[in-house]
């Protein structure tokens, strides 16, 4: 019998179908927003622990609200998913300034404070102090963040009427709110507590969008019964055997990425995650020109000026300025400042217990723009303050004018003598706090390291203490300097030479410098005793009261300070030195040197290189941690498994095109068809016929710009239908040809009409390797 041609192969008339119209699943839609708003928030939440105060989680929660109920809106009224994005800019808008009207400073105006927002949002949060104030410039990026995520989010999940032929991807909707938690636990840094909790309910809520994405959204008001076409595709035990083969391979993918990435896991979880503020260096603030040290000359001869008035609930010696940086001519304040809020961070890997401290302070004649406090500060309310972390220290970015008043709460450590007897120095300490510059007198050198001998740490501060305690004078007229000359000339020159006596600000040099020439991190303080007493709990601060000593840095307890000034012949004992707990502390002091060494922790050394890594040190490279294979092995056989996608699919669809008898063949091209569609969003019936899954291929596919009309598949349906139910009819070899190009050119029009990302998964998609 001569074969029919492909394009008529049979006189029968197409089968006839009935199609009412189509509507859309309304739970899996509610389901999937929820989703979206519960991951976003957590997400931003995330974000919010870095930030003081409770304003930040109730504004992203608006935001995150307001972005989903705004985008479901114009998406219902059929707005273009651009103009939907557009047009919830405007929300945007008004939610930002509504934020910036809560939380602006009242002396700015609204536009202003707004655009000073816009201008300096990310910087400002990199580089202010942590806990981050909630003001207009901290807190406009993540609520922009949040609103885009949600707002993408809900455009990605597609049309929300009944649109036929719409593509739809509404498990692109889970990338938004991945990246916002990306972005948030890289701006969180190492500087937020572990919350598993939040990002299990990230993964339950991520699980629960792809669920409902999962579902068939867009289902016939009255669906056909299946007319005609190829045989379905298999009863409820192929597609058991389909799940279950698709679970297996997803098992092992997962076993295997567990076996090989588990070590690098492993070797990563106590790592420490890296601050992107270490990438950001802070805007310097305008310091006085003039160096604290310097002060206190003046400042000795003319003991009686009204410099603070504090009222306490317990006299403390307070901190002024801090410095760290010596070059052998002078001492430089800290001025490593960033914005801080009125909840300063507190300090961390510190062991101490701690006694609060409570102090009001009304400035008299103190100038300058370092802000009093009591050491260890936790609050400041009242001015507009900045702060040094590593330091401790306080800055007041507007100056200090007379009759400014600030409130402050601190956290004083309570340092035991016998616990820091046994401390060490924590070998991960700042090297700014351990440079000796160049040019140091031998004679210093030597003094120290006679001085200091091979004891403990602490113990090493206790003799140095005690040398300057004993062997030199305090003289209030000492010409002021602590550089190296005038160290020399204070340490090494004799008494009737003029040498041997100084202000607290040669004790004080002296002490930090001989510290670091025996290893020990030191600093100089600048500061007041806590005053005299004036009323209930109120102390009147003066220049007499002004002094400077040195602080050494041990591990477990921070910034420990010492007193190498001796006390003058007259005066009174200071306040904060006459309470029962200093008293205790000099007692123990003192009983530690007399008594001689104490049994102090050995210095622990830096652990050697292994084998692995002296070799690879010789190869001129590091060495990688032995987890890093797992994790190379691992992204080796991941890359494998996706190369191997292609492969196998273009072998599949061989074998279907180019196998077995004509027949064969054409229902191999009709199936090859059907996954294009199915590959393309636009799935046929499992019973749908073959004319249907013709006019869902040459209607339901929308149209692009550029790209050639798909082939017409009718007379190919035709054909099919010839298979299925005209066993008589015969087929050539050249019909199956036909047959096939026309599957390859249906294809290459249908993937033509994608996107670059989506011809891309249209190639490496696992899929049709299990469908049937």
């Amino acid at each position: 019998m001569v074969s029919p041609p492909l394009e008529r192969p049979h006189p029968a008339a197409p089968a006839t179908t009935r199609r009412t119209g189509e509507r859309l699943r309304a739970t899996p839609i509610v389901v999937a927003l929820v989703a979206i708003v519960a991951a976003t928030m957590v997400a931003g939440l995330l974000a919010a622990r870095i930030f003081a105060g409770t304003q930040l989680p109730v504004l992203l929660a608006g935001a995150t609200l307001g972005a989903v109920a705004l985008t479901v809106l114009l998406r219902l009224v059929r707005a273009p998913a651009l103009l939907a994005l557009l047009a919830g800019l405007a929300g945007l808008a008004a939610c930002l300034v509504g934020a910036t009207a809560a939380l602006r400073d009242p002396t700015k105006g609204v536009g202003d404070a707004l655009f000073d927002a816009v201008r300096n949002s990310g910087a400002r949060i990199l580089t202010s102090a942590i806990p981050v104030p909630p003001e207009p410039d901290t807190v406009l990026l993540p609520i922009a963040a949040c609103w885009l995520a949600a707002a993408v989010a809900t455009v990605l999940l597609g049309p929300l009427r009944a649109a036929p032929g719409a593509r739809r991807r509404p498990g692109l909707a889970a990338i938004p709110p991945t990246v916002l938690l990306v972005g948030a636990l890289v701006l969180v840094g190492p500087n937020g507590a572990v919350s598993y909790p939040a990002v299990a309910g990230f993964a339950v809520a991520l699980a629960v969008l792809l669920a409902a994405a999962a579902r068939p959204w867009q289902v016939r008001a009255e669906p056909d019964p299946a007319a005609a076409g190829l045989p379905a595709a298999g009863g409820s035990r192929l597609a058991v055997a389909r799940r279950l083969a698709s679970a297996i391979v997803v098992m092992a993918v997962l076993a295997a990425a567990a076996l090989f990435g588990g070590p690098v896991v492993a070797s990563a979880i106590h790592r420490q995650p890296v601050d992107p503020r270490s990438y950001v260096v802070p805007p310097k603030q305008q310091l006085d020109q003039l160096n604290p040290l310097g002060m206190l000359g003046a400042w000795a001869l003319d003991p009686h000026q009204n410099l603070l008035q504090v009222t306490t609930n317990k006299p403390a010696r307070i901190q002024w300025a801090t410095l760290s940086g010596f070059d052998g001519i002078n001492w430089q304040p800290d001025r490593t400042y960033r914005s801080a809020g009125a909840v300063l961070p507190p300090p961390t890997g510190l062991d101490d217990a701690t006694t609060t401290v409570r102090q009001q302070v009304t400035v008299d004649a103190l100038g300058g723009s370092w802000l009093p406090v009591v050491a260890a500060p936790r609050e400041v309310h009242g001015v507009r303050v900045g702060y040094d972390a590593a330091a401790g220290a306080v800055l007041a970015p507007d100056g200090l004018k007379p009759g400014l008043t600030y409130q402050t709460v601190s956290a004083v450590p309570r340092q035991d003598p016998d616990m820091l007897a046994a401390a060490s120095v924590p070998p991960g300490i700042a090297q700014r706090y351990l440079t000796v510059p160049p040019g140091a007198p031998a004679d210093l050198v030597t003094l120290a390291q006679r001085t200091a001998g091979s004891a403990g740490p602490y113990r090493k501060a206790l003799l140095l203490e005690q040398l300057l305690r004993t062997r030199y004078e305090y003289w209030s007229k000492a010409p002021s300097g602590n550089g190296y000359v005038t160290l020399k000339h204070f340490l090494l020159t004799k008494k009737s030479a003029g040498g041997g006596r100084g202000t607290s600000e040669q004790f004080a040099s002296a002490f930090a410098v001989m510290g670091r020439v025996v290893g020990l991190p030191t600093r100089v303080v600048v500061g007041f005793h806590a005053g005299k007493r004036i009323g209930a709990h109120r102390y009147q601060v003066t220049s007499g009261d002004a002094f400077a000593w040195p602080e050494v840095y041990l591990a477990g307890h921070g910034w420990v300070a010492f007193d190498p000034t001796p006390v003058a012949k007259k005066g009174a004992t200071p306040p904060d030195e006459d309470t029962p707990q200093a008293k205790s502390e000099q007692s123990k002091k003192s009983q530690q040197l007399d008594q001689g060494a104490p049994s102090a922790a050995p210095s622990q050394p830096a652990p050697g290189p292994s084998g692995s890594s002296k070799a690879a040190a010789a190869a001129g490279g590091p060495a990688l941690p032995p987890g890093a294979y797992g994790g190379i092995a691992a992204a080796l056989l991941l890359a494998l498994l996706v190369a191997a996608v292609p492969v196998l699919r273009s072998r599949r669809s061989g074998r279907r095109l180019r196998t077995g008898t004509p027949a064969q063949r054409v229902l191999g091209a009709w199936t090859e068809i059907r996954e294009a569609l199915r590959l393309a969003g636009h799935r046929p019936a499992a019973a749908a016929s073959a004319a249907e899954v013709a006019r869902l291929a040459a209607t339901g596919v929308p149209d692009r710009p550029g790209t050639p009309p798909l082939p017409d598949l009718r007379p190919l349906a035709e054909v099919v239908n010839a298979v299925g139910f005209a066993p008589e009819v015969t087929f050539a070899p050249a019909d199956a040809d036909r047959a096939a190009e026309l599957a390859r050119d249906y294809h290459r029009g249908l993937r033509s009409r994608h996107g670059l990302l989506s011809r891309l998964r249209w190639r490496l998609d696992p899929r049709p390797l299990f469908w049937r």
